[in-house]
């Protein structure tokens, strides 16, 4: 368990006083000559929703530590530990909802526990939520009535729409990094299907795409690592590399795509990789008969 003190009890048993941060009130089993102590002060701390307040503060307590924060005077959060291990957090309204507004909070104060993997998919399913709010402010409008051109500009990908209908992106990528497009409830495949151009790098991974359909150019990378594509449909040209590591295509799929100089898989750079690696080994080799040093 990481030491923390609490941050607001006085000595003697002086009158707690709240204040904005964190207050760590220890167990029975890290400070049990307190333990009754520490009861009340934890009643004294926790809102009036949560049952801490009242005949379940020394049950939790004789379990692990609880830490309270507390905003202006307020309680706000509370984080429930069994041994060394976070079993439960809860807000203001005690309904097993982790507040959207103290989640970066929680984070950056929980970061060095252990958490259970209920309170790890507590902790995801409210970041999502999360992320699906500010896209539905920056969309406008709801999920179900946006296009794709709706999505992309509100990502700040759109470029523009051309003559045919089509759109060219400025690049390409998930709406955040742990969050893919499957995520907001599209079709990922619907969303790319009038895409017809990528000027600038094409990240694929973890993307659901399975077929890039009309996409003709990408005028920078082309990052296929770990993506789900089998199908690169109308593509005819990369303007710099490719990666394919732990993808479904390999360099055979590449044959007829004009491709940058600068293609990481490509012959000329597995030449360079082998003789580093053949250097190397042998080096290593050298070394270990005593013949260099």
């Amino acid at each position: 368990m990481k030491k923390m003190k609490l941050l607001s009890i006085g000595n003697n048993g002086e009158e707690v006083k709240k204040k904005t941060g964190w207050m760590i009130i220890n167990s029975k089993i890290n400070d049990m000559e307190n333990f009754n102590k520490n009861v009340e002060i934890l009643r004294t701390l926790s809102h009036h929703n949560w049952c801490t307040s009242n005949f379940y503060a020394a049950p939790y307590l004789a379990k692990g530590d609880l830490h309270i924060y507390c905003e202006k005077d307020k309680p706000k959060i509370i984080v429930r530990f069994v041994g060394d291990e976070i079993v439960e957090i809860q807000g203001e309204k005690n309904n097993h909802q982790i507040p959207n507004e103290y989640l970066n909070i929680i984070k950056s104060h929980i970061q060095d526990f252990n958490i259970s993997q209920d309170m790890e998919i507590e902790l995801a399913i409210t970041e999502k939520n999360i992320k699906l709010k500010e896209l539905s402010k920056k969309l406008g409008k709801p999920f179900s009535k946006a296009t794709s051109e709706d999505f992309f500009y509100a990502f700040g990908l759109l470029e523009k729409r051309d003559d045919d209908g089509l759109l060219i992106l400025k690049g390409y990528n998930n709406p955040y990094n742990d969050f893919e497009w499957e995520m907001i409830g599209t079709n990922e495949n619907n969303l790319f299907k009038d895409v017809k151009e990528i000027k600038g790098d094409a990240r694929f991974t973890g993307s659901s795409l399975s077929n890039l359909g009309m996409l003709r150019k990408i005028g920078g990378n082309a990052i296929f690592t770990k993506s789900k594509i089998v199908n690169l449909g109308q593509l005819e040209e990369i303007g710099n590399d490719i990666y394919l590591e732990n993808s479904l295509l390999n360099e055979s799929d590449f044959a007829h795509i004009k491709i940058g100089t600068r293609c990481s898989e490509n012959m000329f750079c597995r030449i360079i990789k082998y003789f580093k690696n053949f250097f190397n080994k042998s080096c290593i080799s050298l070394m270990k008969k005593g013949i260099l040093h």
